[in-house]
């Protein structure tokens, strides 16, 4: 009977502790590269941020800012990404040529990509021929590390689970 109370007790602990996890569904910001069309002499690419996918499908939340690029007018962004070690970004040529089309842009943190800082260029032998273009970019969720559980609160979860658990017996 001590055994089952027991595991019951941690039970609800577990349930506690996956309670105060983030929503993962609805849990960062959405973030988005806005390109000019037309090359205007000044930034031509916006990352523009939501709170939250319910606030970007409400269309409240908006920030926007410009950022710097170091891309000439015959390249577009195919695509923006987090990894969980940095922020990537697919560059595009807009007229094939001889050599690569496609670039990997990688910037250690959104502070970086927003100030023009750390980036890192890698060339990609992708095998398309100029009639295709890449149109997203997404590194699987099962790619990135998982959220890192908030210490204080799980373990205080896990503590009074424990006690109450010691407590029965």
């Amino acid at each position: 009977m001590q055994t089952t109370r027991g595991i019951l007790i941690l039970c609800v602990t577990l349930v506690l502790v996956l309670a105060v996890l983030p929503d993962r569904a609805d849990a960062g910001a959405i973030r988005l590269i806005a390109e000019r069309d037309v090359a205007s002499g000044g930034s031509d690419f916006f990352l523009l941020s939501y709170p939250s996918l319910t606030d970007m499908l409400a269309g409240i939340g908006l920030t926007q800012q410009a950022l710097s690029l170091p891309l000439s007018s015959a390249f577009s962004i195919s695509g923006l990404t987090m990894d969980g070690s940095a922020y990537r970004m697919i560059a595009e040529r807009d007229v094939a040529s001889a050599g690569s089309d496609f670039f990997l842009l990688s910037y250690p943190s959104l502070t970086d990509m927003l100030a023009g800082t750390g980036l890192t260029q890698q060339a990609l032998p992708l095998p398309l021929s100029s009639a295709f273009s890449i149109s997203g970019f997404l590194i699987e969720p099962d790619a990135i590390p998982p959220a890192s559980v908030p210490a204080p609160a799980s373990a205080v979860l896990m503590l009074v689970g424990l006690l109450l658990f010691l407590r029965r017996r």
